[in-house]
């Protein structure tokens, strides 16, 4: 599909970001993943639940993940090793009080 130079309509379609050059809808955000091998250690908080820092695991270990650095991971269900989080990759829902929080470290949880 070419621009046509006067046309307004045309650039109008590529500044949209919702929707991809063929007019289909695109998920805004794309989905989270981690790797266990990402994860610190599987530590208790105040109310007695689970949960890992990301970005503390391996540092042998290079991922391009897509939550950042010091973001808290609620284990759930996943397979561990001991007292992490085995390897492998998990999708991540964030959590509802993460979302009320409009900045700092996000809260995400391995889905089952």
């Amino acid at each position: 599909m070419a621009l046509r130079k006067n046309n307004q309509k045309d650039y109008d379609k590529f500044n949209d970001t919702s929707i991809d050059v063929l007019g289909n809808k695109r998920e805004q955000d794309p989905p989270k993943k981690v790797a266990g091998e990402y994860t610190g250690e599987i530590k208790k908080d105040k109310k007695g639940m689970d949960y890992s820092i990301a970005g503390q695991g391996d540092p042998d270990f290079e991922f391009t993940s897509t939550v950042a650095k010091g973001d808290t991971i609620l284990p759930g269900g996943a397979m561990r090793s001991g007292n992490y989080i085995s390897g492998g990759d998990y999708d991540l829902t964030e959590t509802e009080d993460s979302k009320k929080r409009k900045t700092g470290p996000r809260t995400y949880k391995i889905k089952d």
